[in-house]
């Protein structure tokens, strides 16, 4: 049986012959998009000019129009606002470390089309969380629920009294750091995700069609800006459903690829 890359360039090239290069592919790693051209390239047996090759991530940069910054400068920008809202003197180095859990969590925030000013509240009183967020599933309660435990038999840590006066100004932090990278022109990646996502307007691209190969476990962000490009009749979607590991429905790939076809 032919590989699955095999077989997409195949059909699109039987589809369009030389003309596929007006098309772009995008993929879940640029390892598989290499793969992809060589199997293109056995199917044509001729010179012939490539599709644009991408990652989703690549697709987002190019519609945003914005660069992503680099982790250095994301958590010295972050930085310089940090102690103008914490009132601390903290180093730059006892910084790092919660700086690396904002950015990780700013990051998801965004890529799953989070209500920011809504998370950051003060989330002490389990019970507002259960009235006021019943978007969440029963999983995610209890994971919740599980998070404010740990910390409830700390109160007294040097790190649970860092944490409860950091969470008091994380949306000011928040809503800061991303002006200053747009300011700057640039952005973290899940910030261009939710831009892109969040965009209104028709979205205007140099390619007659995209074809989205093999994604899996897609972000809030990543399916809906999917399903405008879909509903915008220039999407096309292939993945490997004839896969051992997807066929099993105990293996959580499964999950994701039911999830992605329906």
């Amino acid at each position: 049986m032919k590989p699955f890359l095999y077989q997409v360039a195949a059909l699109f090239y039987a589809r369009y012959g030389v003309d596929v290069s007006r098309l772009a592919f995008v993929f879940p790693n640029r390892r598989t998009g290499l793969f992809f051209q060589k199997y293109l390239s056995e199917v044509a047996k001729r010179p012939l000019f490539s599709p644009a090759i991408l990652t989703i991530n690549d697709l987002f940069a190019r519609l945003a129009k914005r660069q992503t910054a680099d982790r250095i400068s994301q958590l010295s920008l972050l930085y310089s606002h940090y102690p103008r809202l914490s009132g601390t003197d903290d180093s730059f180095d006892d910084f790092l470390y919660w700086g690396e859990l904002l950015l990780n969590d700013f990051d998801d925030i965004d890529k799953y089309m989070v209500d920011a000013r809504q998370l950051f509240r003060n989330l002490s009183d389990l019970k507002e969380i259960e009235r006021e967020f019943d978007y969440l599933s029963e999983e995610q309660i209890a994971a919740i629920r599980s998070f404010w435990s740990h910390f409830n038999k700390q109160v007294d840590a040097p790190n649970h009294r860092h944490f409860l006066a950091l969470w008091q100004i994380l949306f000011d932090l928040y809503t800061d750091f991303r002006a200053a990278l747009a300011a700057e022109g640039k952005a973290y990646e899940g910030q261009l995700f939710r831009e892109v996502a969040e965009q209104e307007e028709a979205f205007e691209l140099p390619y007659e069609q995209i074809v989205f190969v093999g994604l899996n476990a897609l972000s809030v962000a990543e399916e809906r800006f999917l399903d405008r490009l879909k509903q915008q009749g220039i999407a096309d979607f292939y993945w490997d459903t004839c896969s051992e590991k997807v066929c099993d429905p105990d293996n959580r790939a499964s999950y994701f690829m039911t999830r992605n076809v329906v």
